[in-house]
């Protein structure tokens, strides 16, 4: 049988027992244990081994960041745990790791076959290595969001998308919408939020028509409704695809509209000094001229 090294010649069957067999070395269980070892080194230690093969002006800062929470520690520190790691079982499966294993350090990003994947983005800290230490890092850390978090989950073709889009439309009104927001053959559609401060109701008719309603918890209707609603989702709207798509100018358009930041005067005066120079420059060419012409 081909060794756990020999992948690309292995049958399927052959990798189902090569991993049957790294289980019975080292069960699952196991991995769930740990304790220091006897002669651990302080992990201080392994902070300033680092500090002497990176640039010396930076090593303050870097310091500086990994002391302002347990998680920027833990970032800074993916030698301490690698040798924490190096003194326990392990499968014998090794892959290049990622080395600093954190949901920060995934993301998404398109394949050489223009396919969508979420995977690790991030290899600072790679070396080969069992694969368990990637998975042990994972989970040695519990990031919670501040605030609510909803996943819509199910089978293809269950209606994950179909939510979304009807969220979207209802608070985007009629930028958003497509050319055709029902289905043939639907007279009218209608989709209601409930957003604790108000409630947003909006029907949809073929062809892009419809009305829409906010109203407060006592049943008031809001003026400028949609105005209002653009205030609220302006900022926060952002489609990565989309921009990647956009030109360098509609980006910049489209991150100063994210940040509230208003170049109006500052495209002015710029505009401004850009004709004053070319004013110049012109006045220069001629004079130059005169002088060559001139006895």
């Amino acid at each position: 049988m081909s060794t756990p090294y020999d992948q690309s010649t292995m049958s399927i069957d052959e990798r189902i027992a090569v991993g049957r067999a790294a289980r019975e070395r080292v069960s699952r269980k196991s991995h769930g244990v740990w304790s220091p070892a006897t002669d651990r080194r302080d992990p201080v230690e392994f902070i300033e081994e680092q500090a002497t093969t990176r640039v010396p002006e930076l090593v303050p800062l870097r310091h500086g960041r990994m002391s302002t929470s347990a998680f920027a520690f833990y970032r800074g520190a993916a030698l301490v745990m690698a040798a924490d790691l190096a003194s326990v079982p392990h499968s014998g499966l090794t892959v290049q790791l990622c080395g600093d294993a954190h949901l920060s350090n995934f993301g998404l990003f398109q394949s050489p076959e223009r396919k969508l994947v979420f995977s690790v983005n991030d290899f600072d800290e790679t070396l080969p290595g069992p694969f368990e230490w990637d998975v042990k890092r994972l989970v040695a850390i519990d990031i919670r969001p501040n605030g609510d978090v909803v996943v819509l989950g199910g089978k293809n073709g269950a209606g994950k998308s179909s939510v979304l889009d009807a969220i979207t439309y209802a608070l985007a009104g009629e930028r958003s919408l497509p050319r055709e927001p029902l289905r043939r053959g639907t007279e009218k559609g209608e989709v209601e939020i409930d957003l604790g401060e108000f409630r947003v109701r909006r029907t949809f008719t073929p062809g892009g028509g419809g009305t829409l309603t906010v109203l407060s918890p006592e049943g008031a209707r809001y003026p400028s409704q949609q105005a209002m609603l653009d205030r609220l989702t302006g900022k926060l709207a952002f489609d990565p695809l989309a921009f990647a798509g956009q030109k360098p100018d509609e980006q910049a358009k489209t991150l100063r509209g994210m940040l509230g930041l208003d170049f109006t005067t500052i495209d002015a005066e710029r505009s401004a000094a850009f004709a004053a120079r070319t004013a110049v420059n012109r006045d220069g060419t001629a004079l130059r001229a005169r002088l060559a012409a001139a006895p």
